[in-house]
């Protein structure tokens, strides 16, 4: 006696049809997934670079104006700033870049020429 609570069975090739169509599917979902992790990392790596590159001139631009600094605050006669050493250090890219007008060295009141020519 056959027992009638049993479904039919689905042939062979109906159930590896659906298999795999279901494996198809779910590979195309993780190869979609891929893609937009490939996509992601791209453009990480893009900021990363750009953010590096800007870091290297931020650090750049630093060590130029810590030499005018430096140079400016170097030993003077009064001890305050040396505008002479300023003036000199003034082909700086920074200097070039902030657009510091050129100013003859007599005319400054503090330059070195002019306290030597009060005495």
């Amino acid at each position: 006696m056959p027992k009638t609570s049993q479904k039919p069975r689905k042939p062979r090739s109906a159930v590896n049809r659906d298999y795999n169509r279901k494996k198809k599917t779910e590979l195309e979902d993780l190869r979609d997934k891929v893609r937009n992790y490939e996509q992601r990392i791209a453009q990480l790596v893009g900021q990363v670079h750009l953010l590096t590159q800007q870091k290297l001139d931020l650090e750049e631009e630093k060590r130029s104006l810590q030499r005018i600094i430096d140079i400016g605050t170097g030993p003077t006669l009064h001890g305050g700033i040396n505008p002479r050493a300023i003036m000199d250090s003034i082909h700086t890219p920074v200097a070039n870049e902030l657009s510091l007008p050129m100013i003859p060295m007599y005319s400054l009141p503090g330059s070195y020429d002019n306290y030597l020519s009060r005495r």
